[in-house]
């Protein structure tokens, strides 16, 4: 996956992207909920050396008072600091503040600084402030030792004996506000976390995805080109009524029946099987269509129905399949006694007719190659023959054709069917003419064409997309191979200029 594929599959799943930012703030603010509040204070305190009466006494006594300020600080995370801090608290009325406290020396300067955490804030001030004492009160009687040999002595009296001194500063001020939680930051971070997570799902399940739904993939699975993407629509759903269907279907499959006759452009195909890898793929559907447009377009077409096991042409266009293929095949009738006018000029059905014991053993005979060779020479002849993966019955039929469509459902189809479906079908010989991607999104044809990130709705070009094909209207059969144009002019519409 590229970074443009990257960016696509983001900007694709930006909803589901959002939807994790507010999850993770959500997530955050209880977590904060649950949180202590907590109240920062920090005290001053800075470290002096006897006299200085030159410049090297000064020198002298800058050094020991750093070094004395990074020693001291250590003595505010021990015991003995401890112990005095609480007896300090203590003799104020201040006993059981709980909390923490600790000290960083200056950088350059003699300078002590004490930081305590309580649960609230004046707990928070005594507790700096009794900490900055209690590490006074130890620094004396480190200092001092040698002099008292730990005899115990007032700090007043200790201060006599050295001439090094922890001054408090500046005592800590009373906290304004708690220190934590960061109620900004941590709500950033959460809304963040969720954003990233909800990334990841979508970029995982775009490179996991084993479902056939965009052009690329087709390419990549047959090594042929999409002949067409048609959109799902209700129109294309309908039965028993020998309508064209319009909107941008219609457009579709007008494409595909005008990529058919640039297949081979010295030798057209003149039978044309249409497969799918698996039921429920809408062969039979568009099959039927092709076979109406074609005929619109001024050509002579039989629709043959060979799915012998679950016919479905008769009851695309309304009429009785129960006598057809199966009887003209075996020798009983002709074909021109079972071929039906479907009521679309031009086009002829011939139906399964009975259903047999041997499907494949017909479809796989001699009468049939015979059959198509025949109808081929004055017809189109397209053959509605079952899924490929299901029976060998399409494999059969599209070696005696001319060439082979296969209808895939574009988000349904796994691309493991679509791969097999193609390698079945060039094992028995057949000529792939190219693949049909069916009932897509209309809101996502750009993604199946260009990938993620690229659908109509994305630039909110869905909608003028669908009121200029005006999806489910059917176009009248009596102007041949009319177009969207001249069927807004019969409506007495007016199409504007670029409206494409």
């Amino acid at each position: 996956m590229t970074i443009v594929d990257l960016v696509r599959v983001l900007r694709r799943n930006l909803l589901m992207i959002v939807v994790g930012a507010l999850l993770g703030l959500l997530v955050a603010g209880t977590y904060m909920l649950t949180r202590p509040t907590v109240y920062t204070a920090q005290a001053t305190g800075v470290v002096v050396a006897g006299n200085s009466l030159s410049v090297g006494d000064t020198i002298t006594a800058n050094s020991v008072t750093v070094q004395r300020a990074a020693m001291y600080s250590q003595l505010a995370s021990t015991g003995q600091v401890a112990s005095r801090s609480a007896k300090i608290l203590q003799d104020q009325g201040l006993s059981g503040v709980s909390g923490g406290a600790s000290a960083q020396p200056g950088a350059t300067a003699p300078f002590i600084i004490v930081t305590a955490t309580s649960s609230t804030a004046k707990n928070a001030q005594a507790l700096a402030n009794a900490t900055l004492m209690g590490v006074k009160s130890e620094a004396l009687r480190l200092e001092t030792f040698g002099k008292t040999q730990g005899k115990p002595m007032s700090d007043e009296e200790l201060e006599k004996l050295t001439d090094i001194h922890v001054l408090a500063y500046r005592p800590a001020g009373l906290p304004a506000a708690p220190s934590k939680p960061n109620l900004i930051r941590n709500l950033v971070l959460g809304a963040l976390l969720g954003a990233v997570l909800a990334g990841a799902v979508s970029v995982a399940r775009r490179a996991l995805d084993g479902k056939v739904r965009t052009q690329q993939d087709v390419e990549t699975l047959t090594g042929k080109s999409t002949l067409a993407t048609v959109p799902d629509a209700k129109s294309l759903q309908r039965t028993g009524k020998p309508t064209v269907v319009g909107g941008a279907a219609g457009e579709a499959l007008r494409q595909l029946r005008t990529n058919l006759r640039f297949v081979s452009v010295d030798e057209p195909p003149r039978s044309i099987v249409v497969t799918s890898p698996t039921p429920g793929d809408g062969k039979s559907t568009v099959a039927a269509h092709l076979a109406r447009l074609m005929a619109v377009a001024g050509d002579s077409v039989v629709l043959i129905d060979c799915d012998l096991r679950l016919p479905t042409q008769g009851d695309q266009f309304g009429i009785d399949g129960s006598v057809g293929l199966t009887q003209v095949i075996a020798g009983d009738l002709t074909v021109g006694e079972v071929l039906v006018d479907s009521g679309v000029p031009g086009l002829q059905l011939l139906p399964a007719g009975r259903t047999p014991p041997n499907p494949s053993e017909l479809l796989g005979s001699r009468s049939m190659r015979a059959l198509v060779d025949e109808l081929s020479k004055d017809h189109v002849v397209i053959l509605d023959a079952p899924p490929a993966l299901a029976v060998t019955d399409a494999a059969l039929v599209g070696s005696l054709a001319d060439g082979v469509i296969i209808v895939s459902r574009m988000g349904t189809t796994h691309k493991a069917q679509l791969e097999q479906c193609a390698k079945l079908l060039a094992q028995a010989r057949t000529t792939l003419l190219g693949v049909v991607l069916n009932r897509a999104s209309l809101k996502k044809m750009g993604d199946v064409m260009y990938g993620y990130g690229y659908g109509y709705g994305t630039y909110g070009n869905h909608e003028k997309y669908h009121q200029y094909y005006g999806q489910d209207d059917a176009i009248d059969e009596s102007v041949p191979d009319e177009t969207e144009e001249t069927r807004r002019g019969r409506r007495g519409g007016s199409t504007k200029a670029g409206a494409r």
